[in-house]
């Protein structure tokens, strides 16, 4: 059994408290109790892990739950918002929630543990591997779709990540809430299965809502 353990645990930091309390007390009670606390501790730094990653580990808010807020406002949508649990969620966002502009930016977020297995599959001898990476994202906002060729490879020391930035005009646009539609990897159809066991679908839809709140007064209209 000794030996076996030394496959799993370091001996070196367990043995002298572990053969201390086996000389003064029951050999296998220790081993059982020491057994047991090294499964509690992994269970307790998972739980711990996910209540940092997550809002809750409860069911309390089981009236407005993940699937819920997905289509609403989280604060991983906007970078003026994101805080440090943020950092693990890679999601599209954009600079903040109001906007003031007639244009908005847009960044994308290169995974490579999620992009990289469906980039090999899709263009294993690609000349051109920023295009392919391109086309595995697409961005509308109200029906009108922005080219995929004008998203600039980005690099943002702030979030430490690297991805694709893009300008979505708002020029036509009433004042009030929208939304903007990010897809990643839009080809996908519900048919198809994940390719490798990181992936639970093969397609995700962002729907990020932003206010446009023009920096100027707009004219009203007289038949209203």
């Amino acid at each position: 059994m000794a030996r076996v353990n030394g496959w799993f645990w370091p001996q070196r930091l367990i043995l002298p408290v572990q053969l201390t309390l086996q000389s003064n007390t029951r050999p296998f009670l220790v081993w059982l109790f020491i057994s047991i606390s090294i499964v509690a501790i992994l269970f307790i730094g998972q739980l711990r892990f996910s209540a940092w990653i997550d809002f809750t580990v409860s069911d309390e808010f089981r009236y407005l739950d993940d699937d819920a807020v997905s289509e609403g406002m989280r604060s991983t949508y906007y970078e003026s918002l994101r805080s440090r649990r943020d950092r693990v969620r890679l999601t599209p966002m954009i600079d903040q929630f109001t906007q003031e502009r007639a244009v908005m930016r847009v960044f994308l977020p290169y995974h490579p543990l999620r992009d990289n297995p469906l980039l090999d599959q899709q263009c294993p001898q690609a000349s051109r591997p920023l295009d392919c990476f391109r086309q595995l994202w697409s961005v509308s906002l109200n029906g009108r779709a922005i080219d995929v060729n004008e998203l600039i490879p980005t690099e943002r020391m702030d979030l430490n990540l690297r991805g694709l930035t893009g300008v979505v005009p708002l020029a036509g646009l009433e004042p009030g809430l929208h939304r903007l539609e990010v897809v990643w990897n839009p080809s996908a159809t519900e048919d198809d299965a994940p390719i490798d066991d990181i992936y639970e679908v093969m397609t995700n839809r962002y729907q990020i809502p932003f206010m446009f709140a023009p920096a100027y007064e707009m004219g009203i209209d007289e038949d209203s």
